[in-house]
């Protein structure tokens, strides 16, 4: 989820337990108004993606697609909506997976990402290469969860990699700005096992 000005968006997750490849907008001055369905995503279900909102765009990244029938896959590709425009547009992805990561707007020009799945590991899990349970005895470097925080200039369009270590490596955590930094909330270690560590981070240096 992302707000933008008085705004709330949603994309993808599960609907009814189906993958959705739905975008919707709250408007909170209006909630009595409902949801509405903006947009389908432009290359299929997203479910557990990152969205950050800033200068009358959306942005999302990563997530994955396990829908019944189909071939389970992770989404590598980034992409930009105009709001206004109700377009679509292709961004540079981050070079590490933010899927099941976290994202904040820093400023109006510059998205940081921090932490997520490893997309090969989480791929091969989801198409049922690792047998249970198994699967969730390994220890949590077996995972390789992304250690990164990576910073993403809507302007330039390009992805740098700010810090990298063991606090980041984090899945469904939050993020929430602070002065001077951020804190990023608790999230998984491994699957299944949550930490309620809370970490601070300076933003000196990072842009």
């Amino acid at each position: 989820a992302a707000l933008l000005d008085d705004v709330l968006y949603v994309a993808g997750g599960n609907a009814d337990g189906i993958p959705s490849d739905a975008l919707y907008a709250l408007r909170l001055n209006h909630p009595d108004q409902g949801w509405e369905h903006l947009s389908t995503l432009p290359d299929g279900a997203r479910v557990q993606p990152v969205l950050a909102a800033a200068k009358g765009r959306l942005y999302l990244m990563g997530g994955f697609c396990n829908k019944k029938g189909e071939t389970p896959v992770v989404r590598r590709t980034a992409w930009s909506y105009d709001v206004a425009q109700k377009q679509w547009t292709e961004i540079a992805a981050p070079e590490h997976f933010v899927g099941g990561g976290c994202a904040m707007m820093l400023d109006d020009d510059h998205i940081l990402c921090a932490g997520g799945v490893h997309a090969d590991t989480f791929e091969r899990a989801i198409r049922g290469e690792f047998p249970n349970p198994d699967y969730l005895l390994h220890p949590k470097e077996w995972y390789r969860f992304n250690r990164t925080l990576q910073c993403f200039n809507v302007k330039s369009g390009v992805w740098n990699c700010m810090a990298e270590e063991e606090r980041l490596a984090r899945a469904g955590a939050g993020l929430v700005q602070t002065d001077g930094g951020f804190i990023l909330v608790q999230g998984e270690e491994k699957p299944g096992i949550r930490s309620p560590q809370m970490s601070y981070f300076s933003c000196q240096g990072v842009l």
